[in-house]
């Protein structure tokens, strides 16, 4: 049996060397969820122990249910480990009775200890800790590429989805580009067509439910700068638990550059040699070349057939020069284009104008 002038004596050491923080108060308990586990009913002995605590599979709390005696009658709970050295402790007076207070998470405790004035009552609490859903990602796959243009706009997202905690809903799934939000997520973003509806009762053995939705990154995101970025999903359950995948991916909304250049050939019976190439200069660190659309018409507006088609990354085109459309003095008008892999177009006007004296002059190029 502990003296009451040493418990009191004990318990301020105790609290001058370990502050309190997270404990605090709390709404009254779900009958369905938490198990009444001991009763602390102080008698004629200051103390009593409950011993068996398993802070990484269960939550705890306490209720402060009665405290006799004058207004600065007091009880307190302290969490010790296996050597019974104190861990935490939290003192109640006659203002916390009628309350439920939370214990906060201290690795190594086994005990709860309560001491305090005879025929003092705390009730001990405990609920299986929540489970996150666990998120297994199949689509998009890492390091893909996305830009602004339409077809391209968009992340089609597919991932399996399990909660191992029976009984427990999906609520959510948001996202959230380049910042981790899985600790607050009222700044996620809201995904759309998301398939099946929420909430729903989550599978509870992998690899669980198939979930399907769209991101529109550029849309949420409209500053997204061009290069690297990494993709967060989250799922949360109705117990607010979050679970969390972060995919890498990649945006370009640079269009590729396109090269144009004519001359006339004088060494080859006259031909005309027209140059074209076009680069994505954001797809790689050197460039990388990008197919080439042209079509050009004469005088007449009439399509020119050997200057209208596509070319393979670089184009090098001869053309006699014997051939009507290209004549002393003819002006040839057309268009060059050049398309990405992920749909950003840049355009060039082309104007040449045959030279009977050797030169052919390129315009608005």
């Amino acid at each position: 049996m502990r003296k009451a002038k040493t418990f009191v004596i004990l318990f301020v050491l105790f609290n001058l060397l370990l502050p309190i923080t997270n404990t605090h108060l709390l709404q009254p308990i779900d009958a369905s969820t938490w198990e009444r586990i001991h009763d602390f009913e102080i008698g004629y002995a200051w103390t009593q122990t409950y011993e068996g605590v398993d802070m990484n599979a269960y939550d705890y709390q306490v209720f402060i249910e009665s405290i006799p005696g004058p207004s600065y009658a007091y009880v307190d709970i302290e969490l010790l480990d296996t050597n019974w050295d104190p861990l935490y402790i939290k003192e109640f007076d006659k203002t916390h009775i009628g309350t439920y207070w939370d214990i906060p998470y201290t690795p190594n405790t086994d005990k709860f200890m309560a001491g305090g004035f005879s025929d003092s009552v705390i009730k001990l609490y405990r609920k299986p800790k929540n489970i996150s859903p666990s998120i297994n990602h199949i689509t998009p796959v890492t390091n893909q590429t996305f830009s602004g243009v339409t077809g391209y706009d968009t992340i089609n997202c597919s991932i399996k989805v399990y909660d191992p905690d029976a009984g427990d809903q999906i609520s959510a799934i948001k996202y959230s580009i380049d910042t981790d939000l899985s600790t607050n997520m009222l700044t996620a973003k809201t995904v759309s067509k998301l398939m099946p509806a929420l909430p729903r009762t989550a599978q509870n053995v992998a690899p669980g439910e198939t979930y399907t939705f769209n991101i529109k990154p550029f849309i949420d995101y409209p500053g997204l700068s061009d290069g690297s970025h990494t993709l967060f999903i989250y799922v949360q359950d109705d117990k607010g638990g979050v679970g969390k995948a972060s995919i890498p991916f990649n945006a370009d909304r640079t269009p590729p550059v396109l090269n144009v250049s004519a001359k006339q050939v004088l060494s080859m019976n006259s031909y005309i040699q027209l140059n074209l190439q076009g680069t994505d200069i954001t797809n790689t660190a050197m460039g990388m070349e990008v197919p080439i659309q042209f079509e050009c018409k004469d005088e007449a507006d009439s399509v020119i057939p050997e200057l209208t088609g596509s070319g393979a990354q670089s184009s090098i085109l001869f053309l006699d020069g014997s051939n009507p459309y290209f004549a002393d003095g003819k002006k040839i008008i057309g268009t060059a284009w050049a398309v990405d892999a992920v749909g950003n177009e840049v355009l060039k006007n082309i104007v040449m104008k045959i030279d009977s004296k050797g030169i052919t002059n390129p315009g608005s190029l």
